[in-house]
Order: structure tokens, then C-alpha cells, then sequence
């Protein structure tokens, strides 16, 4: 069963020639070059949390990335073992992290840009699918996932002063919700035949966005930084509940995807536990 579904993905990549990888590659090295430029400036302007954030933010979702590489040859059970875990990391993630951190300074305004992100996520996913037919999945996700980023680099950016100092605490909340997006962003693409190096471009997203941002914003806030943050917290939220409704790789292990989505979501509650108290 497993051979058949990695036959079929092999038939897929072939729409991807050489000369499209190659043109990937370039691409990719060319948006890694800016994003380090730009790190650097953000470092030399003193906005060095910011920077710091950009390298955990990439990290973290390469490591997702490379989970669902690893994942494939793994065998069925696995892949549904893994997209349950991703699917409960996801969820726990955005109620437990990141819509704490969007409805703290402005619920009302909060509250308006989450609406607006679970609403976006849904018109992508109609507009795409539309489209694109079934090969649209990796691509909706890939742009929800991109959008998301980069509307949470807006907001580190317009209330800089507000970034949280570095410490373990900021890299697990980091890893907790990064790694599980660049897994399923991963395996989205791995569905559809699709290459996965425009992983790099949510995975640079918050560091390209972000240092800008703070750069022209100066430390002044604004209303806007709530909106954005709800609107990145919404856009997660969806890709979350989206994958955690897709069949499982192995069918057999359908019956277990609530206990497993649960564990996920459960390391996610742990980790979140350091800062309970």
C-alpha cells in the first residue's frame, strides 16, 4: 500500500524538471541571501530579539520539514501517528500561545483579526481549489501558512518594545508552533506531488517582515499590532483545524487519530506549563 502511495507521489514529481529545480534552488538561495542581509541589518539597528526570533523561527520549520521527509518511508501507521501529533501540536498551539498573545492588549480588535484570518483561510482554500483541482492543497497551505508569518512579523515589528526577552520559554513557544506548520506544510506539498522548497519562504517570512517593520515603526505600538496578531492567530488556526480533518495516511489507525491529535496537543500543554503559575 505504502509503495503504491509513493509511486503515485513519483508520478506526480515528474511535472517538476530539472530546469524548474533548478530555478527553485536559485530561489531559494537568492531569498536566503536577503533574509540574512536583512538579520543583519535588524542587529546593527539594535532590534537583535527580532533577528534572534528569524533564526528559530527558520530552524524550527526546516525541522518540520525534515520530520515529514523522514516520516515517508516510515510505513502508513507512522505517517498517521505523525499527522495526528502535527494536528493537536497545531491547535494547542495557536489557543494556548498565540491567541492569548492576540486578544491581550485589544480583545475587541483581537477578536476582529482572527475572524478575518479563519475567514481568509477559508476563501483560500475556496479560491485555490477552484483553480487548481487537487493539486491546490499544497499551495493554499503554503500561502495560509506564508500569510500567517509574515502578519506575526508585522506585529513583532509595530510593538517591538513588546517582544518578550529571550529565554527558553520564547524558543519552546517558537519551536511549539513553527515545527508543526513546516511539517504540515511539508506533507501537504509531499500530497500533491509538489516540491517543498517554497518552505523557505514562511520560514524567512518573520524575519523579512519583521525587522522592516520595527526599523520604520520605531517602538511606538498602534492599534494595528492586535488586529495583525489575531489575523496571523485566525490564518493558524484554520491550516490546524484543515489538516486535523484530512484522512490519515493509514486508514488503520483512523480509530486512534483523537487520542493521538490529543497527545499532540498535550506536549504542547506541557511545554505551555513553564509559564503557568
Amino acid at each position: 500500500m505504502n509503495r503504491a502511495i509513493l509511486t503515485a507521489e513519483e508520478r506526480a514529481c515528474a511535472h517538476d524538471a530539472p530546469m524548474s529545480r533548478r530555478r527553485w534552488l536559485l530561489a531559494g538561495g537568492g531569498l536566503l541571501g536577503l533574509w540574512l542581509l536583512m538579520l543583519g541589518i535588524g542587529v546593527a539597528a539594535g532590534r537583535d530579539k527580532l533577528a534572534v526570533i528569524g533564526v528559530m523561527a527558520l530552524a524550527a520549520m526546516l525541522g518540520g520539514w525534515f520530520g515529514a521527509e523522514r516520516a515517508v518511508p516510515a510505513g502508513p501507521r507512522t505517517m498517521a501517528l505523525s499527522d495526528g501529533l502535527a494536528a493537536g501540536a497545531m491547535l494547542a498551539s495557536a489557543c494556548v500561545f498565540l491567541l492569548p498573545s492576540a486578544l491581550a492588549g485589544d480583545p475587541r480588535g483581537g477578536g476582529l483579526g482572527v475572524t478575518a484570518g479563519l475567514l481568509l483561510g477559508i476563501a483560500l482554500d475556496r479560491f485555490m481549489d477552484a483553480r487548481h483541482s487537487k493539486r491546490a492543497g499544497g499551495d493554499s497551505v503554503l500561502v495560509a501558512i506564508t500569510l500567517h508569518a509574515a502578519a506575526a512579523g508585522a506585529a513583532m515589528g509595530l510593538a517591538y518594545s513588546a517582544v518578550p526577552s529571550l529565554s527558553a520559554l520564547l524558543g519552546i513557544v517558537i519551536i511549539a508552533h513553527k515545527l508543526p506548520a513546516g511539517y504540515v506544510l511539508a506533507r501537504a506539498r509531499q500530497a500533491v506531488g509538489r516540491s517543498r522548497l517554497p518552505i523557505l519562504l514562511p520560514a524567512c517570512a518573520v524575519g523579512l517582515v519583521a525587522i522592516p517593520v520595527a526599523l520604520l515603526a520605531g517602538h511606538a505600538g498602534g492599534g494595528g499590532n492586535t488586529v495583525l496578531a489575531g489575523l496571523a492567530t485566525g490564518i493558524f488556526l484554520h491550516v490546524g483545524l484543515d489538516f486535523a480533518r484530512q484522512p490519515t495516511a493509514g486508514q488503520a489507525a483512523a480509530s486512534g487519530t483523537f487520542v493521538i491529535a490529543a497527545a499532540g496537543a498535550a506536549v504542547v500543554v506541557a511545554a505551555a506549563g513553564f509559564s503557568f503559575g
